[in-house]
């Protein structure tokens, strides 16, 4: 899936709108190179679903990774977010315990219930495969607080109470993405998609939703499908959600 082990490029900006953005404009120029973009200073970060990320200046990580892709069909797209998160989750617990991190479908880490990163994957797509993906991170590492209409997020520095060198983690993270892209050709991506379950958040407990369908219900998350819908339990049957058809309520 990954032709490419290395990252070849990094490429620092000092200061940039999106990195998602800005490295789409740059690969243009490098179609079949990985590429690393990073910022400390990120003014208008996207999430999911067109919505903002905050990022108060050189407090967190904003970076970006370019990788072309290779028999990967868009219908199996979803592989890219499970080895994603998971990888992210890996590297996260070499930080912080282990037992309070979880993936919350589609796009997030949660840290003890509160959002600690964010995900934002762009594939470059043909009719039969996916060309190119885009992966864009935002992770909340030494702010002390946050604006009061973020609804749940937390940081490194909330959680252990000390300050970490932003290019530290930079050079870890990334290091630890070009060793998974190693283990990825060679890994059962059936094991991959068990931690990734492992670590799903509320998964197998009661919770509260609602969805245009079935308005606010209770249900149990059962897992994610091969296609990246969530699969829930609801009233002894299984319904499955696609992005932007579910919110968590509880």
């Amino acid at each position: 899936m990954f032709p490419n082990q290395g990252i070849n490029k990094w490429i620092y900006v000092e200061k940039v709108d999106s990195t998602n953005k800005q490295l789409l404009d740059y690969s243009k120029n490098f179609p079949t190179t990985n590429i690393l973009l990073y910022s400390f200073k990120q003014t208008q970060g996207n999430g999911q679903f067109g919505r903002s990320w905050y990022s108060g200046e050189d407090k967190n990580l904003t970076l970006s990774y370019f990788f072309p892709i290779r028999d990967l069909k868009p219908a199996n797209q979803w592989i890219l977010n499970c080895f994603v998160s998971v990888t992210l989750i890996q590297w996260l617990t070499r930080i912080l315990p282990q037992k309070e991190l979880k993936i919350k479908w589609p796009n997030d880490i949660y840290f003890d219930g509160q959002k600690l990163c964010g995900l934002l994957i762009q594939n470059s797509i043909t009719t039969q495969q996916i060309n190119n993906t885009i992966i864009g991170l935002g992770i909340n590492v030494n702010e002390d607080s946050f604006p009061k209409d973020l609804p749940n997020p937390i940081s490194f520095k909330q959680i252990l109470k000390k300050s970490f060198n932003l290019m530290d983690l930079v050079t870890d993270l990334t290091l630890h993405f070009q060793q998974k892209l190693l283990d990825f050709n060679t890994m059962n991506i059936k094991f991959n998609k068990e931690i990734y379950h492992s670590h799903l958040y509320r998964i197998e407990e009661l919770a509260q939703f609602k969805s245009d369908d079935l308005g606010a219900f209770m249900g149990k998350i059962k897992g994610v499908n091969d296609i990246g819908k969530l699969e829930i339990e609801v009233n002894d049957r299984v319904e499955t959600f696609g992005f932007k058809e579910l919110t968590f309520i509880t």
